[in-house]
This record gives structure tokens, C-alpha cells and sequence, in this order.
């Protein structure tokens, strides 16, 4: 009797095992379909599209797409992840990778070798510009520009409409010679998807603090360091700080440059804009520095401010705002870039005044560095 119960227990679950089969292979039966794609952002779940961006997350919509093995947006491979595969949904990215054959068209390869292709473009992304290695460069030396999508050919111009030698390009950085008469402003980066002018500017000379072309009237350190020509480093707009100090240990106190606010520093200072008071998250502190030896390790301290002479001598020793180098530009002029509500921040978020304030630059700080350097050009512009 025993052995009539098990034997219609395991009849019962064979059964039921081959009607989940069956269903199983019902449900999975058929040709691969795809139904539509769509965005992935929770905001835009409901859109479908019919095109996407390079980088793009989308979710691929359909019927019997598990088997999937392979996936081209016109000749560049997604990448697939099992995790995000079943049998309705295929979750990828687009890739960044530029066709080299632009069918427009997404293609689907299966296990068993048959394929599915589905219209869908890829929107190229325009040319995307994020920095100049050094803002401030020379008429017939390289500028190197940095950002994305630069994809062969392009065409650089510089402000004035004077077209660049382009030297090299790689996908995130552009090479060129500037050209003779190129001026300051905007340059331009064009392919063959898209043209954009860039927001920072090439020799951006707005809101110039500390110039140093100027003069040097009741400042407490100025003419020192202010060279117009110097054996070892080309100069880039005039007048600039050499400091050639070699290797000094822990505070050396090196100054630079500056005085109160009734000295000449005021002359530059009051270009500081208003706006940078009331939004200073929107503006940046950028200077070019011009390394010979690793200037990692030292500490610059700037000081900007309502003191007079009275009290400028505390102020400057007591508030400043440190930056502190971890830079080696190896013998050629880089710009640095400092958030200019850090700087304000640090001395005191202190008033607008449109008279203009002190300001003192000097090196002192607990690491040992070498003081070889070039520096130019201390400005406060729009990010």
C-alpha cells in the first residue's frame, strides 16, 4: 500500500513539473520582438524614445529577448549585464564610443546566431569644453585644451575668427598652435556634430587683481619679485613674480607681493565684481603658474581685505586664505583654479567696496618646497 502512495506521489509531481515546463516554454516561445525603448531617469520613465545620448542609460522593451548575447548601436557594442536581462527588458548603456559606420540602427544578436535590428540614432554629442591647460599662452606656442567629444575633424578658432593649427586630437584633448593675432574671449571647437564656443576664456584678462604692470605705490612688497623678462621663464602678459628662492625648510615667509587698502593694490582689487559678494559660489580665483622644480609642499597665503596701514600688518599675518600646492608644471605656465567663496570665505567673507582693498601674497607654510616659479595674472571670474 506504501509503495502505491509513492508511486502516485512521484506520478503527481512529475506531472506537475512537465505542466511547468510546458508552461515555461509556452511562455518563452516565439521570436524575439522589440516593442518600444525608453529612458531610465524615474522623471522620464514614461517617455519613449527613439533616440539617446552617448552614455545613455535605456531599458529596451519587448517580448523573448533573454537570450540576447550581443548588442550594437550602429557598429559600437553595449556592454550586457545578466542582471538587467529578461525575457521583456534589456537595460544598457549607449556607448560614448564614436560609430565609425552610422546606420542608425540598433541590433539585437541572439544565441542560436539570428539577429533583430530596430531604427534608433544616437545622438553624437557636440564638441564639450571644460579648460584650457594654461589660459594664457604665446602666439605661436600650444595651447592644450581639455573636455570630450572631440571627434576628427575639427576646427579650433580663437576669438576674432582667426582658425587654429591643430596639432593633436584625442578625444578628451585638443592640441593647436595658437595663431598669430588671436585675442582674448571664447574659442570655438567644431566637428561634424555640433559646434560650441567655450565659457572660459582664452587669455581671460576680466576682473585681473594683480597684473602686476602696475604701479607700486605705498605697498609693502612689489618691485622685488616683479620681473618683465627672466632667462627661465617666458613671460605671457607683461610684467610678472619670479620668485627664485631654491629648497627652504617650514615657514620661510617669503613676500611676494601687496599692500593695505589706500596702497595701489586698490587700483586692481576694485575689479573684483559685486556679484562676487553676493554670489561668490558663481565665481572662480585663477592665476597661471609657471613651475621649474616640484612646487609641492609649499603654502600660499593670500590675503584680500578692508585693512589700512594701521592695521594691515596683524590682518595680513592673521587672515588669509592658504593654498596649498601640490603641483609640478614642469617648466611650463599652467593655470590654477581656486574657488572664489573659499578665498572670500577665508578672509572673512569682507565687504564690497568699490574703492578696492589690500591684499598681500606670500609664502609660509609647515612643508619644505623649492621656490623656482613663475606667476601671473590673479583674477576673479564667472565659473
Amino acid at each position: 500500500m506504501k509503495s502505491i502512495h509513492r508511486y502516485t506521489l512521484l506520478l503527481l509531481m512529475a506531472v506537475i513539473i512537465a505542466g511547468l515546463y510546458s508552461c515555461t516554454e509556452e511562455e518563452s516561445g516565439g521570436s524575439p520582438m522589440i516593442g518600444y525603448i525608453r529612458v531610465t531617469k524615474p522623471e522620464s520613465s514614461d517617455s519613449l524614445v527613439s533616440a539617446a545620448g552617448q552614455g545613455q542609460m535605456v531599458a529596451i522593451i519587448g517580448e523573448n529577448l533573454e537570450n540576447v548575447v550581443r548588442l550594437f548601436f550602429n557598429d559600437q557594442g553595449a556592454s550586457l549585464d545578466p542582471s538587467f536581462i529578461t525575457s521583456t527588458s534589456v537595460i544598457t548603456r549607449v556607448p560614448s564610443r564614436i560609430p565609425t559606420d552610422i546606420t542608425n540602427q540598433m541590433t539585437m544578436v541572439f544565441r542560436n546566431g539570428d539577429s533583430l535590428k530596430y531604427d534608433f540614432t544616437v545622438d553624437i554629442s557636440a564638441p564639450q569644453i571644460d579648460r584650457f591647460k594654461s589660459e594664457y599662452v604665446n602666439d605661436g606656442d600650444v595651447a592644450v585644451i581639455y573636455g570630450d567629444y572631440f571627434y576628427e575633424p575639427v576646427e579650433v578658432t580663437f576669438e576674432g575668427g582667426i582658425v587654429a593649427e591643430i596639432l593633436s586630437v584625442e578625444s578628451d584633448e585638443i592640441q593647436v598652435r595658437v595663431p598669430t593675432g588671436a585675442q582674448s574671449g571664447p574659442v570655438s571647437v567644431a566637428s561634424n556634430f555640433g559646434l560650441t564656443k567655450s565659457g572660459v576664456y582664452f587669455r581671460d584678462d576680466r576682473n585681473i587683481i594683480a597684473s602686476f604692470d602696475g604701479t607700486f605705490n605705498g605697498m609693502w612688497r612689489g618691485t622685488d619679485f616683479v620681473v618683465s623678462s627672466d632667462a627661465d621663464i617666458a613671460n605671457i602678459a607683461g610684467d610678472f613674480i619670479r620668485v627664485n628662492r631654491g629648497a627652504q625648510g617650514a615657514y620661510p615667509y617669503i613676500e611676494v607681493y601687496g599692500g593695505p587698502a589706500e596702497s595701489d593694490t586698490n587700483l586692481e582689487t576694485r575689479n573684483i565684481p559685486a556679484d562676487a559678494f553676493t554670489n561668490p559660489d558663481g565665481y572662480t580665483l585663477k592665476f597661471e603658474l609657471n613651475t621649474l622644480e616640484t612646487f609641492v609642499g609649499a603654502t600660499m597665503r593670500l590675503y584680500l581685505g578692508d585693512a589700512d596701514g594701521t592695521e594691515f600688518g596683524d590682518a595680513r599675518n592673521d587672515i588669509y586664505y592658504p593654498w596649498e600646492s601640490n603641483v609640478d608644471t614642469k617648466g611650463e605656465w599652467q593655470t590654477i583654479s581656486i574657488p572664489w567663496v573659499d578665498v572670500y570665505e577665508a578672509n572673512q567673507s569682507f565687504p564690497y567696496n568699490a574703492a578696492g582693498y589690500g591684499m598681500y601674497i606670500y609664502f609660509h607654510g609647515a612643508n619644505p618646497a623649492i621656490y623656482n616659479i613663475g606667476m601671473d595674472n590673479f583674477r576673479v571670474v564667472p565659473n
